[in-house]
């Protein structure tokens, strides 16, 4: 009789829908011009490595990117935080992040093995193969992001994060936070969120290394999906929203209403909203 070890097999129940959504120019004066997610058209694959919440995504031209899903007190809320990657201009895509472990046995790992039974009357072995299980398939829970920063620093604020210039997240949340000082110490310019509802707190931008930011929103088309704080633009000299070209004149002069309202005339001055 063979000795069985057990194996407990994490394998990676992920399989993330990217948003290859236009992201807008962070330019001044070239509105014409946009960025996309690096390597168009490049399957990426998703890998966990060590603690929760540590993806990799390798791209096709061997670049890859990595990012931390959890704060700095490794708590496990949806929270996208440090990014890094190996060449300038990279754009992080996001669309799911590891929350813990599902059950031990979820799925049972086969194996076909064979046992002695004795010998045949010319002398030779004989065996019965059965099968036996011999570890089981862990599946990781998967949330929605449902917030983009910590509160208390940016995303890429850590050195191997200043190649990244553009994030990209996809939520099925009921509402994506762009949280005070997402952007801090980072060189990223350009954000797509590509979810319903999306609020932007005060200082999100606060103490970037960008002088415009971008922010896209594939899915707005009214403008009560879209909610600013008094002050989120602070830091930015120029800020430019990209919302679906699917929203109506009405509901587009609706938005820049409100958030002339929520920020303020002066600040609003700064703010150029546009359909994509």
């Amino acid at each position: 009789m063979c000795n069985f070890k057990k194996v407990l097999a994490m394998v990676l129940a992920v399989v993330m829908m990217l948003s290859v959504a236009v992201v807008a120019f962070a330019g001044e004066d070239d509105d014409d011009k946009f960025v996309y997610s690096p390597t168009k058209g490049d399957t990426t694959t998703y890998n966990t490595k060590g603690e929760f919440g540590v993806y990799t995504e390798t791209h096709k031209n061997g670049d890859t990117i990595a990012f931390n899903s959890d704060d700095k007190y490794s708590q496990w809320h949806p929270a996208v935080t440090d990014v890094a990657a190996k060449k300038a201009g990279a754009i992080i895509n996001i669309a799911g992040m590891v929350t813990g472990y599902g059950n031990d046995y979820d799925k049972p790992i086969k194996e076909t093995v064979k046992q002695f039974v004795g010998y045949d009357s010319q002398g030779k072995p004989q065996y019965v193969e059965y099968e036996t299980t011999v570890g089981y398939e862990q599946k990781l829970r998967i949330s929605e992001i449902e917030k983009i920063g910590s509160g208390d620093y940016g995303i890429g604020a850590n050195d191997e994060g200043q190649n990244v210039t553009g994030l990209n997240v996809k939520s099925k949340a009921p509402k994506v936070t762009v949280s005070s000082r997402a952007l801090a110490d980072s060189r990223i310019a350009n954000v797509v969120v590509d979810a319903d509802n999306v609020l932007i707190e005060k200082n999100a931008t606060k103490g970037t290394k960008a002088k415009t930011i971008a922010f896209a929103f594939p899915q707005m088309t009214k403008s009560k999906q879209l909610v600013v704080k008094k002050g989120a633009f602070n830091g930015a000299k120029k800020v430019r929203i990209v919302v679906s070209s699917k929203m109506t004149s009405k509901e587009l002069k609706k938005l820049k209403k409100r958030l002339k309202k929520q920020l303020g005339a002066a600040a609003y001055k700064k703010v150029k909203i546009v359909r994509g």
